[in-house]
């Protein structure tokens, strides 16, 4: 059978929540049929871009319209990994790229409110996920953080989790394209990543929010 879906923007808001959390496993050059993005083992890719997530727009845009496009997804994510772990007659998994551009890593005490209250949400909403999924994961990149910080947080978080999440986490600053592919082909990775997909509305979103600062 084919490895695309028809269509991957399940809700009226799927859209605009894109532009609030922008993530995507999906060759999105076009309005449908989706190519899913393979790593070279034949795991899911999912790309993630953690440090524009726009909190307080997830309460303009309402908590409950939010919540579901957050639970869609997720539940899109693990049946096209249930389908073609099937057609493959093996396991396959979620490799994820976390990019980490502008992630800020001390909580603001003095965000407004309606950050926070999306913040929160958003927690509620991954605890959620946590446990009614279970693990998918074949490997987390965490990328594009600063030398500084990729060096500090390694140890850090390698002591905190189990070794066997420790093991599926790679943490790199700036330079990281040669080790992301090692795992994922170009044809699966966008222009910013040395790939060859147009890079989508997350790094244009990243690139907005670096002319701010």
């Amino acid at each position: 059978g084919k490895e695309e879906l028809d269509c991957i923007y399940v809700h009226g808001t799927s859209k605009a929540l894109q532009e609030v959390n922008p993530r995507t496993f999906t060759d999105v050059r076009t309005e449908g049929p989706y190519r899913l993005l393979r790593d070279k083992r034949g795991n899911l890719v999912v790309i993630e871009c953690v440090g524009v997530v726009d909190y307080a727009a997830i309460a303009a845009v309402g908590f409950e319209p939010w919540t579901k496009e957050f639970f869609t997804f997720n539940e899109l994510r693990v049946l096209v990994l249930d389908e073609l772990s099937r057609r493959c007659g093996k396991l396959l998994l979620t490799n994820t790229v976390m990019d980490m551009s502008h992630i800020n890593m001390m909580p603001n005490p003095f965000a407004p409110k309606v950050e926070k209250d999306g913040k929160a949400a958003a927690k509620a909403s991954s605890e959620v996920t946590k446990e009614v999924y279970p693990t998918t994961t074949f490997r987390n990149y965490m990328v594009n953080l600063s030398e500084s910080t990729a060096k500090a947080a390694g140890p850090l978080i390698k002591a905190l989790v189990p070794k066997r999440s420790a093991d599926k986490l790679k943490i790199f600053g700036p330079d990281f394209q040669s080790a992301l592919h090692e795992d994922v082909d170009c044809a699966n990775l966008p222009q910013r990543y040395g790939g060859e997909l147009p890079d989508g509305i997350q790094f244009k979103l990243i690139d907005a929010k670096g002319k701010k600062k």
